[in-house]
């Protein structure tokens, strides 16, 4: 481990404060979740019976399908009918192969808190979930990833949820095109089973849940896609809370208050219905129109009561939006702590009123970790230079400047010269005062001294020249690999890349790594990475 880690806040501004972790031997859950604060939280959540056997049988359906699932799961989904069991929650879109690393790190995170939790408190149980953001539609943002320096896209077209996309004979290509690329790779067999998954499944949200379950499986993580009927029927009154009255606009406003007052952007703004209609393969906005709600394309129109009758009939069809959507899963989840990442946390911040209005609890937010891989080489090149880890978030340009300040500069031959003549035509005065005819002889002899002393001033030069354009290589280098496209490589690289090495041992470390360390931020030297 490279023990160096800092807390990071919203947009990943660096905190100034940079320590060692060999100096902080406080247990971890009092940095990311006071200890106080959890139990206070215990003892005033409330969450019914009906719903936790709604849930059991919502997931029970949902794993019908799969196989091999680890007693782990089965053991935790179980417990999800005790009152004195809590969820810990993680989520994300879904992404083809899963995404990247960070999704992998987000889950380590809260596999680890749900341990730590278990030891602080161990009358009650925490299990960790992954909510499947299933019902989002942005194909842009889910259908390629990077992967061992090579971008992967997948073409797919479709104007409904991405949780519904089939596997298609593009998928197949592209996987073999990875197939191709990684077979020299020790765990490429048991990465390219775990890809083979998405072809086999009926969609896209059954692909990630079967990925996800054999990597975390034995952890007893559980995964929900929460667009079903059966949980949107019991979130029926909240839907025409927020679609029929705009009850979701206005009990943001005593939280809005004072971002305004605090002079806080909001992330996402509230609309008088933060739903979304689901039809036909379509997923559509829902607006306020003058006539009562229409799509936001005007293609349908509802009065009011008709509205009503279909959220009655038919409550699948809506389906939340981001800031709706935390209220959707705090009420279908007795969840006590969401693992956010900065961006979630901020839009999460946005609505404690609204959640106490549609009386739904709302839980604990620490920030999820990011675990920066670093090769062997980066560690040596850091070191040499004379780095923390930290360096390499700077800009590029500051980064740059800062390292070649430090570094040998170029030699002003002129002024070596000036030198060198300074220092020799007073100790050749004695050798023509006697002879003036000697002083030619002198300042010839001399002069070919001064050009070697030129020749070896460039030449000296030239070394330098060819030591820093190799250092800026190197920097380059490292660079490209902790910030690959100028984003940190848990945002930008699959996990795989790192799977491919370790195989399921990748996921041990983790966890571990999360349960080691009490920062936001964790750099981690894997020594087997390819330099």
């Amino acid at each position: 481990y490279m023990k160096t880690r800092f807390n990071w806040a919203s947009h990943y501004t660096l905190h100034p404060s940079v320590k060692h972790a060999e100096e902080q031997n406080a247990f971890m859950l009092k940095d990311a979740l006071d200890v106080e604060a959890v139990k206070n939280y215990i003892s005033e959540f409330k969450f019914d019976n009906a719903r936790r056997l709604r849930l059991h049988s919502v997931i029970s359906q949902q794993i019908n399908s799969l196989s091999n699932l680890p007693a782990a799961v089965i053991n935790n989904l179980n417990l999800l009918k005790q009152d004195t069991t809590f969820t810990v929650a993680c989520g994300h879109q879904l992404v083809l192969w899963t995404g990247p690393l960070f999704v992998w790190t987000k889950i380590a995170h809260t596999i680890s808190l749900c341990k730590q939790l278990k030891q602080q408190f161990p009358k009650y149980n925490f299990i960790p979930v992954y909510w499947l953001a299933s019902e989002d539609h942005d194909y842009k943002e889910i259908q390629s990833v990077h992967l061992n320096q090579k971008q992967y896209q997948w073409s797919v077209t479709s104007e409904g949820p991405v949780g519904c996309i089939k596997p298609n004979s593009a998928l197949h290509d592209l996987s073999q095109n990875l197939f191709d690329s990684i077979k020299e790779f020790p765990h490429a067999a048991s990465f390219c089973s775990l890809i083979k998954l998405f072809e086999e499944s009926n969609n896209l949200s059954e692909a990630i849940q079967k990925v996800l379950y054999a990597l975390f499986g034995s952890e007893g993580l559980i995964c929900l896609d929460a667009n079903c009927k059966e949980l949107k029927t019991s979130f029926k009154n909240i839907l025409k809370g927020d679609v029929l009255h705009s009850e979701t606009l206005t009990a943001a406003a005593t939280t809005m208050r004072s971002w305004t007052e605090n002079r806080w952007k909001p992330v996402i703004g509230f609309r008088a219905c933060n739903m979304f209609y689901l039809h036909e393969g379509t997923r559509k906005r829902l607006d306020v129109c003058t006539n009562g709600l229409c799509l936001s394309d005007q293609s349908e129109v509802w009065k009011r009561e008709e509205m009503e009758q279909l959220i009655e009939d038919a409550p699948e069809r809506f389906s939340p939006n981001a800031l709706l959507r935390p209220v959707y899963q705090q009420y279908v989840l007795p969840n006590l702590v969401y693992v956010a990442g900065p961006q979630e946390k901020a839009y999460w911040l946005q609505l404690p009123s609204v959640m106490k209005h549609y009386q739904v609890f709302f839980p604990l937010l620490p920030i999820r970790y990011m675990i920066v891989p670093i090769r062997s080489k980066d560690e040596r090149i850091t070191q040499k230079l004379g780095l923390n880890f930290t360096d390499w978030f700077k800009p590029e340009s500051e980064l740059v400047q800062d390292i070649f300040k430090s570094q040998s500069q170029a030699l002003n031959t002129q002024e070596i010269l000036n030198r060198f003549k300074s220092q020799i035509l007073p100790l050749g005065a004695p050798l023509y005062e006697i002879e003036g005819s000697l002083k030619s002889a002198f300042e010839a002899e001399t002069q070919k001294y001064l050009n070697r002393i030129e020749h070896l001033a460039e030449k000296s030069n030239s070394h330098r020249k060819n030591k820093n354009t190799e250092l800026k290589e190197r920097v380059f280098e490292v660079l490209n690999s902790i910030m690959p496209q100028h984003r940190v490589n848990e945002r930008t690289e699959h996990g795989g890349t790192w799977y491919l090495h370790y195989g399921p041992e990748f996921i041990k470390l983790l966890i571990e790594t999360c349960e080691h360390f009490n920062g936001e931020i964790v750099f981690k030297t894997f020594n087997t990475l390819k330099s």
